[in-house]
């Protein structure tokens, strides 16, 4: 999303930040680079259902990626623009707001946010290019989806405490 991965082939290691990458993006990384072919993002986008696979795992992923972006935007959409600006997100047109961000250059996915009220809950979804199973199997996709979700979070309560005014005491 905004780290730069190296895959040391002498060393055998992925390296991110001069650092040696965590096991699952050590894997991701390079799950991603075996399943890159040249092929293009199509521009078409599939829920987490339609992946081949998709389907049997989506009440966990919907629980841990999908909800969660409902439950911390559906209040404010508005906020995951700004959350996203550290991805470099694109803003598109669907659901009361939506962004594009690319958590690998050629896998761009959709995170969608519909507000909510007293009268109908909040609701999101994840999108990802019809190309992103090619490249990845559907439990890197899912876990994949799930960082950007924790990253989107994060920085929203980030922008929170930074906008929270701080209270000094004299005693």
């Amino acid at each position: 999303m905004e780290d730069r991965y190296l895959v040391d082939l002498e060393e055998r290691k992925v390296i991110v930040n001069g650092d040696e990458a965590v096991s699952f993006m050590s894997v991701l990384v390079l799950h991603y680079l075996a399943g890159c072919d040249g092929t293009r993002p199509t521009g078409q986008y599939l829920t987490f259902r339609e992946v081949p696979g998709g389907e049997m795992y989506y009440s966990a992923f919907k629980r841990r990626a999908i909800d969660r972006l409902a439950r911390e935007f559906g209040r404010d959409a508005s906020a995951l623009l700004e959350a996203g600006r550290s991805l470099d997100a694109r803003e598109l047109e669907m659901g009361d707001v939506s962004l594009e961000i690319r958590p690998f250059p050629m896998i761009p996915m959709v995170v969608i946010v519909w507000e909510g009220d007293e009268e109908i809950p909040a609701s999101a979804n994840i999108l990802f290019d019809s190309i992103a199973p090619k490249i990845l199997p559907m439990e890197d996709l899912s876990v994949v989806g799930n960082l950007v979700a924790s990253r989107l979070v994060k920085d929203l309560h980030r922008m929170r405490e930074n906008d929270t005014p701080q209270v000094t005491g004299r005693g």
